[in-house]
């Protein structure tokens, strides 16, 4: 809150949230400047009427149920929902049904989060907004479950216009799990981690970091960054892609001190994949959390349905193996593992559902 003193030496404007009226008239206002013949279009107009629909009654949704979640998706979620839906409209047009291309855009712009109607049966974001959407479509949509993540990560990795990525995993194997999808979708990648010893929590540490993400934005890789938050601030103008172009190279504003700062070019090829654990989501900013394409990861999304119920089988049957009294004595140690780790086995090795695999799920963990 700003004392008086400084409230009268500004201008103090006072902006209320859109209502659906606003966010009708800019998703149209979007589209028609990407795709000038959506307007035109019956069908098209309808459907970006009704994405929006679907987001003011989304973002209802959280502040009924789920309050602390309330700006994990914002205005530029929106934005880039309508953005993406119009230039796919635009060139796929009459190859791919207008419904599909919206409910991938979806898919895009609004996974991150894990809602939660039950604790042992969370579902994702990206579902409540496809069932919103269906209901303003008013047909049967096919899907509405769901979520690709590799084609989500693929397509934002190889096409110009996209955000940047944030993904969001569970503590258990997030790095296995991202390995495992650069490694699946052909992707080389720079890792790069920052420490949290409080030794280095300095202006030294943080600028020996902030050089090798330069090094790496200059040379068009991709890179992921974890534990970074020291220094994340100083790349707001790359994470908001608030480049200046000067002949055919970009350029973001860097600020490597308290008192410097510069423009560096960024390649073009240059993508960036923030990482972070669900725990820390709440301590990130609002407007940080917005400027990226989110996604939750987990091994699950990655499996199929028969797949996941067979990791919660052998699951149940650990816990209930070390549960047991008599066990408790004979074993050395207890196991100490979570359906993760289940997952990510059965994700390795890559078996058919047959009676092998439950021998070598319960050779590894030791069953």
């Amino acid at each position: 809150t700003l004392d008086a003193s400084k409230m009268n030496r500004a201008i103090h404007l006072s902006v209320q949230e859109p209502d659906l009226d606003d966010l009708i008239l800019t998703a149209k206002a979007i589209a028609n400047n990407i795709y000038e013949e959506i307007e035109k279009i019956a069908t098209y107009n309808n459907l970006i009427e009704n994405l929006t629909k679907s987001y003011f009654d989304y973002k209802k949704y959280l502040k009924q149920n789920y309050e602390q979640s309330y700006d994990f998706h914002g205005a530029r979620d929106f934005y880039y929902l309508i953005k993406i839906t119009a230039r796919e409209l635009k060139e796929n047009l009459n190859k791919i049904s207008s419904e599909k291309i919206a409910m991938e855009s979806i898919e895009r712009n609004f996974g991150g989060l894990e809602l939660t109607r039950e604790i042992s049966n969370p579902y994702p974001s990206t579902k409540k907004m496809k069932e919103l959407f269906s209901k303003y479509q008013n047909s049967y949509i096919e899907n509405v479950d769901k979520y690709d993540i590799f084609s989500c990560i693929n397509e934002n990795l190889t096409n110009d216009n996209n955000r940047y990525l944030l993904l969001i995993t569970k503590k258990t194997k997030n790095e296995t799990l991202i390995e495992f999808i650069m490694n699946k979708l052909g992707k080389n990648y720079r890792f790069i981690q920052g420490s949290k010893l409080k030794a280095d929590q300095n202006e030294d540490y943080g600028l020996d970091k902030t050089w090798s993400i330069i090094t790496h934005m200059e040379n068009g890789e991709i890179i992921i960054l974890k534990d970074l938050e020291l220094i994340y601030p100083k790349f707001y103008d790359l994470f908001n892609q608030n480049f200046q172009n000067f002949g055919n190279s970009q350029y973001a504003r860097i600020v490597l001190d308290s008192t410097t700062n510069e423009r560096h070019m960024v390649n073009k090829n240059f993508r960036c994949i923030v990482l972070l654990e669900q725990n820390e989501v709440e301590e990130q900013d609002p407007p940080f959390l917005n400027r990226f394409e989110k996604h939750f990861m987990s091994f699950k999304y990655l499996l199929s349905d028969k797949q996941n119920q067979f990791a919660k089988d052998i699951y149940k049957d650990i816990k209930e193996l070390t549960s047991i009294h008599e066990n408790k004595k004979m074993l050395q140690f207890l196991v100490n593992i979570n359906i993760e780790e289940i997952r990510c086995l059965l994700l390795k090795y890559k078996y058919n559902i047959d009676e092998e695999i439950e021998k070598t799920i319960k050779e590894k963990v030791k069953f």
